[in-house]
């Protein structure tokens, strides 16, 4: 008898426990919601055209919320600007899925890099424009893209890590020369390996003292004389 109602007893408790759980785990829901509500309409700038580009500006880390991928559901197009962290990307991961672009040009990425996964499985993703400050790419970052065609990389980048481009067999892309490739990092891929794009020499200001100079001691300046008319 004493064992029957240590057992109906526990059965109560571990109902009062699982109802417990799914009223924490709305009131959780809810917040979250109210808090992304609140982060949409006063921190975050954001725009949607008519033709399904979706515009957003981040002025803190974290700013990006469910919210605002889910409140558009018609954009095909996504360029972020300004600050991001991990869960910004995170969020990406879950909700931008169905996107055709996305344009990270002028977003600043934590810690420099795309990290593993982030865009692994996006069916429809076409065109991939990197952050122009990232150093590295992790693995598998945009394994299995079937659609991606193109992907713009900055001149900062220094390693593509294994299996980042693996099953994206639409995909053209040009790797400097002095990046570190990862083991299948492009398989199924076009890739074409180009020289490291040089820095821009340092322009010589115009003297036309120094070009008469140079010229009278038989050497080319090398200065555009119309310049120096």
């Amino acid at each position: 008898m004493v064992i029957v109602k240590s057992l109906l007893l526990s059965d109560i408790l571990g109902k009062d426990t699982l109802c417990m759980k799914k009223i924490l785990k709305f009131v959780f829901i809810f917040l979250f919601c109210t808090m992304s509500t609140c982060t949409a309409t006063t921190a975050l700038q954001y725009t949607l055209t008519d033709d399904g580009v979706l515009t957003i500006h981040t002025e803190k880390e974290g700013e990006i919320t469910t919210f605002d991928l889910l409140e558009s559901t018609k954009y095909k197009h996504l360029i972020i600007s300004g600050k991001t962290n991990s869960l910004d990307m995170h969020i990406l991961q879950l909700f931008a899925t169905h996107c055709v672009s996305i344009d990270l040009t002028d977003t600043q990425v934590q810690f420099n890099r795309i990290k593993a996964q982030n865009f692994m499985d996006f069916e429809y993703l076409e065109e991939f424009r990197c952050p122009k400050t990232i150093t590295l790419i992790e693995f598998q970052a945009f394994n299995n893209c079937p659609n991606l065609k193109t992907v713009v990389l900055p001149k900062t980048l220094k390693e593509v890590e294994f299996e980042t481009f693996q099953n994206c067999p639409k995909l053209e892309v040009k790797i400097p020369a002095n990046v570190k490739i990862g083991k299948r990092a492009f398989r199924d891929s076009k890739v074409t390996i180009i020289d490291p794009i040089p820095e821009p020499e340092t322009e010589v200001p115009s003297c036309r003292f120094c070009s008469w100079l140079l010229d009278w001691m038989r050497f080319d300046s090398g200065y555009d004389k119309k310049k120096n008319v």
